[in-house]
């Protein structure tokens, strides 16, 4: 099978489709997840192949987008969460936007990976770990298709990512089919109430991740709903296992995090952008959250961001 796209092509996901179309049946756990993958889009934001000199370390971090990160060549170890895994070729991980992360290599070995950094939502509301438990980690020796795929998205990203964004945004998704097609075993939805939950939120997960700096009453929120306040929030925490507010928090910190990490705007102007009119109450919150003040993130930014 062909994983490659032709670019001259005007409507890129006809060709997520045709390819689609190629794979076997969903793993059972899949098939369940269907409705909500066919709603599925995905945005990526870079992609690289990097060749990580003798004393590379990937300190702990926490991104506001999932990656991918798969070893071409090396050996080394990493931590997802509590999980510890081992990094050998054909390994790709997988970093759960929000959630600490680290690796490291041995120097004898040092690690050759492919590093895609995406977000997936379903109907514009919903990210995929939002309905799926994806795994930390895929064993992938026995399949090239991903590693040609991510390849692909590489050189896209060298030529000029904004010239072939609908074509990246393409293969990204393809990727993410092809590990729930073909290594489906290990995923699993999340529980049938939750779904339930979360379709009934839709309307204001979509709207509260359009406009998270702007400032709303949870009347509003549970009007988008069609719920009564006291029912959005008993849903919403049943759902997510936080409150809204805790909620937009959050998103607003995911987009600070990555505003410090790919632009060189103040803390004040960045402060600004996610919602917070005063920047000493947003630095004390991120350092709340995130374990140091927004300063010292961008400070630790990783070569491979």
């Amino acid at each position: 099978m062909s994983v490659f796209f032709d670019h001259r092509v005007k409507n890129p996901e006809s060709q997520v489709q045709r390819l689609v179309d190629q794979f076997p049946n969903y793993a059972r756990s899949a098939r369940m997840l269907e409705p909500w993958l066919r709603n599925l889009a995905c945005k990526v934001h870079t992609a690289r192949w990097f060749e990580c000199f003798a004393n590379w370390k990937m300190l702990p971090r926490c991104l506001a987008n999932d990656v991918l990160f798969y070893v071409i060549r090396g050996r080394g170890k990493a931590r997802i969460g509590s999980g510890i895994h081992a990094l050998r070729p054909g390994v790709c991980l997988h970093f759960p936007s929000g959630i600490e992360h680290e690796a490291d290599h041995d120097p004898r070995h040092p690690l050759h990976v492919l590093v895609m950094h995406y977000t997936a939502l379903a109907d514009f509301s919903l990210e995929l770990s939002d309905f799926v438990n994806l795994p930390g980690r895929f064993d992938l020796a026995g399949d090239p298709v991903v590693a040609a795929l991510l390849q692909e998205a590489c050189r896209l990203t060298a030529k000029a990512p904004g010239t072939w964004q609908r074509s990246l945004d393409a293969i990204g998704l393809v990727v993410l089919f092809r590990l729930i097609h073909h290594h489906g075993k290990r995923i699993h939805p999340v529980n049938t109430t939750r779904l339930s939950d979360l379709s009934r939120l839709s309307p204001a997960l979509r709207t509260m991740r359009e406009s998270f700096a702007t400032a709303r009453s949870v009347d509003d929120y549970a009007a988008l709903a069609n719920l009564s306040p006291p029912q959005f929030r008993r849903i919403f925490r049943r759902a997510t296992s936080m409150s809204p507010s805790q909620f937009l928090q959050n998103l607003r910190l995911q987009k600070a995090s990555a505003l410090l990490r790919r632009s060189q705007a103040t803390i004040e102007s960045i402060s600004c952008a996610v919602g917070y009119s005063d920047p000493s109450f947003f630095s004390r919150t991120f350092k709340k959250s995130m374990g140091m003040s927004p300063g010292a993130y961008r400070g630790r930014m990783d070569f491979m961001e």
